[in-house]
């Protein structure tokens, strides 16, 4: 049978795909930022970077989004927010 990518009697919500497609962008952003700061750290061209963080990612199992936040987080001055991950408060924070 021919594959349907999405029908209007599709199950998923139009909601739950608006949020997608949200995170997804949000997702390309954070990878483009990694990138864009490892081609100037490391000189490199677009694709190099994007593979350089790809090799990072297969290498240590962990998922390509999770390495380029930490790309970010090591780019932003210590004790901001972004910089330290979820959960995490600076001191003074309740």
């Amino acid at each position: 049978p021919p594959v349907r990518l999405l029908a209007a009697d599709s199950p998923v919500p139009a909601d739950s795909l608006d949020a997608g497609i949200s995170e997804a962008l949000g997702g390309r952003e954070t990878v483009a930022l990694a990138q864009g700061l490892v081609m100037s750290r490391q000189r490199l061209s677009p694709d190099a970077a994007y593979r350089f963080l790809v090799d990072i990612s297969r290498n240590t199992s962990r998922p390509l989004l999770g390495i380029c936040q930490a790309v970010i987080a090591s780019a932003l001055p210590a004790g901001t927010a972004a910089a330290q991950g979820p959960g995490q408060q600076s001191e003074g924070e309740t």
